[in-house]
């Protein structure tokens, strides 16, 4: 890969022409070109492109840059990058020899359909459910696309578009070309090799394998394989999409992409479509269906339906266009019993490669993308990616080429992610205290609210519970130093935006589903997402005195030590994620009692990144100095939006919206009225709309009654709103009891405000 970044001036000796607005023209590259101008991308390398750096010339364009997929984010983009590094090595073992083509249509004013005055008769339909558009050959084949060319393939979107791109790369190129689509244009993709087998969709998406394309080309050498990219409105309100208006936007859309280019059969081939425009986009499906006959019908092209799965659309779709050929509506000839008759070559008459004009793209080895000092950026990319190569080649990299882990800072929603190589490497220069500036007796401004990372106060005179820490961190480097673990761990903080904040009272959210054990510690609960009872400075006392349950977390799990390296305190509206953490010791004991017990052989499952699949928030608690000062809603306002912003899954379906398992947070050492902190918890477990496991170890008292609560709660359908009014009534009560007996004795009506 670092070869085909190296030799892309040569490769691409001309910038390519951007494919402007309004625009009528294509590019035509070689399948070396493009796998050139894709590991650019990977690399991040096209200048003012990236959300970060983008300059005005580029606002309408999409981000080529492949910087927002290696984010953290759903598993999805771990499936599309397996995928994408999959098209490398197939061209860096054996590069392609063929052509693509990407070229815009603007379809003139002149020849907007006048749709009401057309006699046409109804095109010939062909229906399907046992085809995707992809399998069906020799067709023009639609693209559901984002106005921005690729949707969010590079990102988090993982549906028609996303998929097509991903199986087949090269059409990421057309992310570096094509300005947003007007509602008269669309964009052709001609000759994209397709290199991956897939299965799934969405959240499921999945890799699945190698694809050998066997598509024949034609006398350009491009696959004889036609995309059309054709944008449809996104419905925020599903009820809009009736109004003539938008009708008539979505027909004009469906005839640009449909109207053939040419005349003949060289160019009146099939056209491959479904369901476009529904599913995210909130389209009716068979009004999608008239339109898109309708603008078949009238660039008189055969549409063949591909509704994969969807048995009901096909049928009553069928008896739809029977009945309108009954009334007299004459078909085109086209037999639909043979969908994949191979057409001819489409041969345009232009040139393979378009001479440079003034509006080209900004490539990276331009002599004008320099740094501040004017120094040539491209020569130092060439550098570091020679350097790369040498190192990949030869097995040479070492702890000297780690470049510096960012600082999460307050208010920044961004993550970490590392090897457990390099977390240990990190660990090994804590306890050497070798971080410089981040003692407490020589902490610079600039890490004044970031704990010390360094293990100096650790080794300073205490009570034994901190030789037992220091027993369990060097048994941790007696494991990894004996055999390194291979996986992975992530670092994440989250904020949540203000306009997210709950407005609690207003909530009539149904209670969420309750599990109560006194037999499992919040640890040993498995494929669930732990709570941490955390102090804003993440990882408390681990480092000096603190023995409790953050620190003895953080004591048997040292990689979770590295988030004190890199996090700034929290605030009322963050938490910190820490993911794939590996446990290395048993333990006995709690707080002065706390004792190292011996190795722990952890045996979770890895993800599909590599990391252990066990997800901890670091949620902080208020600490109470009186324990008179909680019973007041501004102090259940920040504990509420905290444990929100902690239980909110990060994305929506089953792979984020698992269990919770916490138990008395706040409480203990931080002297939070448990019955109080349990009800708060249930309340933004709820809203969150997530299963809670409260294990509140060996509290037999405090399970059974929390029981009996949520019997009668439920028994009673109590809204999250009413609960926080129960809340500030009972804060008002001068001689209050414990909210559990509070709760059992209000007027049931007071529950489902």
């Amino acid at each position: 890969m670092c070869d085909l970044v190296l030799h892309i001036d040569s490769v691409c000796s001309q910038p390519l022409s951007l494919l402007r607005i309004e625009t009528n023209r294509s590019i035509t590259m070689s399948q070396r070109q493009a796998a050139s101008l894709l590991a650019c991308a990977f690399f991040c390398l096209f200048p003012n492109r990236s959300h970060q750096t983008l300059s005005k010339e580029y606002e309408n364009y999409q981000d080529p840059n492949f910087e927002t997929l290696f984010q953290h984010g759903p598993q999805s983009k771990i499936e599309k990058l397996k995928c994408i590094l999959h098209y490398f090595r197939r061209v860096t073992e054996t590069m392609p020899n063929g052509v693509i083509t990407i070229q815009r249509f603007a379809l003139s004013r002149s020849r907007f359909p006048q749709w009401p005055d057309l006699n046409t008769g109804l095109c010939d339909l062909h229906l399907t459910t046992g085809k995707k558009i992809e399998d069906i050959n020799s067709v023009l084949q639609v693209d559901f696309a984002n106005k921005y060319i690729g949707g969010g393939v590079l990102s988090a979107g993982c549906v028609q578009e996303e998929i097509r791109f991903t199986i087949c790369p090269e059409m990421l190129v057309s992310l570096l070309v094509c300005e947003m689509m007007q509602k008269n244009e669309c964009i052709f993709l001609i000759g994209c090799e397709r290199y991956s087998s897939y299965k799934g969709y969405a959240n499921s998406f999945q890799f699945g394998g190698n694809y050998e394309d066997k598509t024949p080309r034609d006398s350009w050498g491009r696959r004889w394989c036609h995309v059309v990219a054709m944008d449809a409105i996104y419905f925020r309100r599903p009820s809009d999409q009736y109004n003539i208006k938008l009708i008539e936007r979505e027909l004009l859309k469906a005839y640009t992409s449909f109207r053939p280019l040419g005349k003949g059969s060289d160019y009146e081939f099939g056209i491959a479509t479904g369901n476009w425009g529904c599913g995210a986009f909130n389209g009716d499906r068979q009004l999608k269906a008239i339109i898109q006959l309708m603008a078949a019908s009238e660039a008189r092209r055969p549409l063949i339906y591909a509704a994969y799965g969807d048995k009901n659309l096909i049928t009553s779709f069928s008896v739809l266009h029977d009945y309108l050929k009954e009334q007299g509506a004459t078909p085109f000839k086209y037999d639909p019993s043979n969908p994949e008759r191979e057409p001819s070559t489409s041969c345009v008459q232009n040139r393979s490669v378009d001479q440079l004009d003034s509006d080209p793209v900004f490539m990276p080895y331009s002599s004008y993308n320099l740094t501040r000092n004017k120094q040539s950026i491209w020569l130092l990319n060439q550098q570091s990616l020679i350097n790369l190569k040498n190192m990949c080649d030869n097995h040479t990299a070492t702890i000297k080429d780690l470049k510096p882990p960012p600082l999460l800072r307050t208010g920044t929603n961004r993550s970490v992610t590392m090897s457990q190589r390099q977390a240990a490497s990190l660990l090994a220069c804590a306890f050497f205290c070798l971080y410089p500036n981040r003692s407490d007796n020589k902490q610079k401004k600039g890490y004044r609210n970031f704990p010390n990372p360094n293990f100096n106060a650790l080794y300073q005179s205490g009570h034994p519970k901190k030789i037992e820490k220091l027993k369990c961190i060097f048994h941790y480097f007696q494991r990894i130093t004996e055999k390194m673990p291979n996986g992975v761990i992530t670092v994440q903080r989250f904020a949540l935006p203000k306009h997210l904040s709950p407005q609690w009272a207003d909530f009539t959210t149904g209670l969420c589903n309750l599990h109560l054990t006194t037999g499992q510690k919040i640890e040993d609960i498995n494929n669930v997402l732990q709570v941490d009872f955390a102090n804003k400075y993440i990882g408390g006392g681990v480092l000096s005195t603190g023995c409790v349950q953050e620190e003895i977390r953080f004591s048997i799990c040292p990689e979770m030590l590295v988030s004190l390296l890199v996090c700034e305190k929290m605030e009322v509206n963050e938490c910190i994620f820490l993911i794939g953490c590996e446990r290395y010791s048993s333990y006995k004991g709690y707080a002065n009692s706390f004792q190292f017990d011996g190795d722990y052989k952890d045996n979770t499952p890895k993800d599909d990144w590599g990391r252990k699949w066990c997800h901890l928030v670091a949620m902080d608690a208020i600490f109470f100095r009186h324990a008179s000062t909680q019973y007041d809603m501004h102090c259940a306002d920040r504990e509420l939006l905290k444990a929100y912003t902690s239980f909110r899954p990060l994305e929506q379906g089953l792979d984020y919206e698992f269990a919770i398992a916490t138990g008395n947070w706040g409480c203990g050492a931080f002297n939070g009225d448990k019955y109080v902190k349990a009800i708060i918890q249930l309340m933004a477990a709820s809203k969150a709309r997530r299963p809670l496991i409260y294990a509140a170890y060996r509290d037999k008292t405090l399970v059974h009654s929390f029981g009996v609560v949520y019997e009668y709660l439920k028994a009673h359908n109590a809204t999250v709103g009413g609960l926080y009014l129960c809340l500030e009534q009972y804060f008002t009560q001068v001689d209050r009891g414990s909210l559990f007996e509070y709760i059992l004795n209000i007027p049931v009506s007071f529950l489902k405000s």
